[in-house]
C-alpha cells in the first residue's frame, strides 16, 4: 500500500493509484488546470472508503510505502485516472459557439 499525504490528511491506497494521482497532479498543474478525483482509500485509523481528492496547480501531495497490504478494489480509479491523464493529451477542439474574439480579427470587432 501507499500512503498519500495531502493537506491535513493521511490515506492508504493502491500503489498505481497514488502514482497516477500524483501523475494527473503534474499535469494539471502544468497547464493550470484542477480536477477532483474520487479514490477507494483508507484514512489512518478509519474503514475502507471513497474519498474524494481536488488536484490544481498548487496542491501538496506526498507519496510514500507502506508494509500494509491495500484490500481494496483499485481497477476503477486506476481506468478513470488513466482516462482522464489521456484526456489531457488531446487536442481541445475549436469552439463554433460564441466565444473570445481574436483581437487581430476586424471581422470579430462590434459594429455601431
Amino acid at each position: 500500500m501507499k500512503r498519500i499525504a495531502y493537506a491535513d490528511a493521511v490515506v492508504g491506497t493502491d500503489g498505481e493509484v497514488a502514482a497516477l494521482v500524483l501523475d494527473y497532479a503534474a499535469r494539471l498543474a502544468r497547464l493550470g488546470r484542477a480536477d477532483t478525483v474520487r479514490i477507494l482509500a483508507l484514512p489512518e485509523g478509519g474503514r475502507l472508503q471513497e474519498v474524494s481528492l481536488l488536484l490544481g496547480p498548487s496542491s501538496q501531495i506526498t507519496v510514500y510505502e507502506d508494509d500494509e497490504p491495500f484490500e481494496g478494489d483499485a481497477a476503477p480509479a486506476v481506468a478513470e485516472l488513466r482516462r482522464r491523464i489521456a484526456s489531457l493529451e488531446l487536442p481541445i477542439p475549436a469552439s463554433d459557439g460564441p466565444g473570445l474574439a481574436d483581437p487581430d480579427d476586424d471581422a470579430a470587432l462590434p459594429t455601431g
